[in-house]
């Protein structure tokens, strides 16, 4: 498109290639809008899911509780809160549509038809067919100057999915074996402590207090204290 503007008329082609930049120049503002609405649109869509997993799978223990009110009432704030980023995210793209798609297109058309209706009249070698010809090719260089400026913004919007999945297929154990640990075979299934105490990082006295205990494989065995226990 630019090489046969160029043939047609070198001064209309100027102008044109001059209004290229209008494509260009928001991008990088409306590419930092488009990443946000990205990542809060996978904030909203992860509570939302979460939500309706909890609630389906514990819908008895919620019926048991009688926290229905209090699930349906977060469930449509949250269906509320999705509601206004859609509304958000089709304004967004709507008015960055109507800026690549209508209004640059729009000036950079009547600009080419202005001059290029003085050349024709000047006789300055530009004709009649040669204009609508040039009309004919502009809107095809636009449209693809555009494609690549949605493609940026569209690459934004999607750059919250990549980076969810790259933070967890690189996510790390926050528990490692010790520098000597040894490697353990398969054994038996049976359990054993031998003289084993622990307490809690946030207290001083043990609660455990060398616990001796043998568990053959199979059976199963809770440990459960007085009543009230986890809470002191």
């Amino acid at each position: 498109s630019v090489v046969v503007l160029v043939v047609l008329d070198l001064r209309l082609a100027l102008i044109i290639l001059v209004s290229l930049p209008l494509f260009f120049l928001p991008v990088r503002m409306l590419a930092q809008r488009a990443a946000s609405l990205g990542t809060t649109y996978i904030e909203y869509r992860n509570r939302l899911v979460n939500m309706v997993f909890e609630s389906v799978s514990g819908i008895r223990l919620i019926t048991m509780m009688n926290r229905r009110l209090q699930r349906s009432q977060l469930m449509k704030k949250l269906n509320e809160d999705m509601i206004r980023l859609w509304a958000k995210t089709s304004i967004f793209d709507s008015a960055t549509e109507m800026w690549f798609t209508h209004i640059v297109q729009a000036v950079g058309l009547v600009i080419v038809f202005v001059f290029g209706s003085f050349a024709v009249q000047s006789g300055s070698g530009l004709t009649v067919g040669g204009l609508v010809a040039f009309l004919t090719y502009t809107p095809w260089l636009y449209s693809a100057v555009s494609t690549l400026s949605w493609t940026k913004l569209d690459w934004e919007k999607n750059t919250a999915s990549l980076e969810r999945v790259v933070r967890y297929t690189t996510l790390q154990p926050s528990i490692t074996d010790d520098s000597d640990a040894t490697q353990l075979t398969n054994g038996a299934g049976n359990v054993e402590f031998r003289d084993v105490s622990f307490c809690y990082a946030s207290r001083s006295d043990l609660s455990l207090t060398s616990i001796n205990l043998h568990i053959p494989a199979g059976p199963y065995v809770a440990f459960v204290g007085p009543a009230g226990a986890g809470q002191r």
